[in-house]
């Protein structure tokens, strides 16, 4: 028992060894990625009692917004609201997660009006909220989930984003096209057309 617990241990620690080395990769500063590892792994414990999540899996999640471009900060921003949409749509978190990922990214809700990336924790909880809440209501009052509104989002954020259809106008009229019997994957080319 001592031994798969220092194993679990050593093995969340390489994980967020990956991730600031990551960050680093990224462009941050070796001081700048080690505060932000810190937190993380501080929040990490903190939401795992919360959520129910293991470690390991905020872990991961932390991993993966890292390689999606996302900075410490950003990432520190999404977790918590990422780990609640989790909750309240049942869905897998890793799902939630690349869900809301893709769309916060396809409707250009991860940089400012001049195009330059959100800094700070507390923008990106506020993007990353909308975005969660959106989808999430949308596929509550709709025949769809939430995974299968990320599929059709993963195809039609960022040309509806182009557009000029908002978040909320697409994730409704993906919501209305699967109520009528498409799947939201398939949605996309109704929506298109």
């Amino acid at each position: 028992m001592l031994i798969k617990g220092a194993n679990k241990a050593s093995e969340l620690n390489s994980q967020y060894n990956v991730i600031k080395n990551n960050l680093v990769t990224g462009g941050e500063s070796v001081a700048e990625a080690t505060r932000a590892i810190a937190r993380m792994q501080a929040d990490g414990e903190k939401y795992s009692l919360r959520y129910g999540k293991s470690q390991k899996e905020i872990a991961d999640a932390y991993l993966e917004l890292v390689k999606r471009g996302y900075t410490s900060q950003q990432a520190i921003g999404a977790m918590n609201t990422e780990l609640q949409g989790s909750i309240a749509s049942g869905d897998e978190f890793s799902d939630v997660v690349e869900v809301a990922s893709q769309t916060l990214e396809g409707f250009g809700m991860t940089v400012d009006k001049n195009g330059k990336q959100l800094s700070s924790a507390k923008e990106m909880t506020e993007q990353t909220k909308k975005a969660v809440n959106t989808l999430a209501y949308s596929a509550d009052v709709t025949s769809t989930s939430f995974q299968s509104l990320g599929v059709g989002m993963s195809y039609v954020s960022s040309t509806a984003h182009q557009a000029g259809f908002t978040l909320a106008e697409t994730a409704s009229a993906m919501g209305v096209l699967s109520n009528a019997g498409l799947e939201a994957d398939k949605a996309l080319v109704k929506l298109a057309a």
